[in-house]
């Protein structure tokens, strides 16, 4: 079995990939039953075997860059904006402000990461300004259109926050 491993900056490994090659699984599914004599555990082991060679085990690869953060958290700023120009909706949009806030603070830590405290900030406010026109544009400046963004953006934002959620029980 081949598996790679790195630590990210926050002292946790960040795995890229685990794969069995296909004469690894050969040599398993031919060795394995002379000596396991067709248990139970052989057919256990042959099916995490099966599932390993066909996918990636680890769904985290790499660490979330500045830019992720950034889109995700203009996401959750234009969702809140669109809530708070229906009425009767504050509680969602503040919802989405707090969102917003986490994730303008790690993206910020991330460009302090990558450019350095000289370059961070003004790195992290272009991206902000150039996605939020983006956005904007892509809603024809208009409140009632943010469904375009759900349908783009929502997926990546959500997964990205349940691992950051996930990422704060560990720690």
């Amino acid at each position: 079995m081949k598996g790679s491993a790195e630590t990210s900056t926050y002292n946790r490994p960040v795995f890229t990939s685990i794969r069995i090659t296909i004469p690894e699984t050969i040599l398993l599914v031919l060795v394995l039953p002379v000596q396991l004599k067709e248990t139970a555990l052989m057919r256990f082991i042959l099916l995490i075997v099966s599932l390993l060679s066909t996918s990636q085990v680890f769904a985290e690869t790499e660490p979330t860059s500045m830019g992720e953060y950034t889109t995700c958290a203009v996401f959750h700023r234009m969702m809140a904006g669109a809530f708070r120009q229906k009425g009767g909706l504050g509680l969602m949009a503040e919802l989405e402000s707090e969102k917003m806030d986490d994730l303008v603070k790690r993206a910020k830590l991330a460009a302090l990461e990558a450019y350095g405290e000289d370059s961070a900030e003004e790195y992290f406010l272009e991206d902000w300004r150039d996605v939020l026109a983006y956005m904007t544009d892509q809603i024809n400046r208009n409140y009632e259109n943010v469904s375009v963004l759900k349908t783009r953006y929502k997926k990546r934002c959500d997964r990205l926050g349940a691992s950051l959620i996930s990422s704060a029980m560990k720690d």
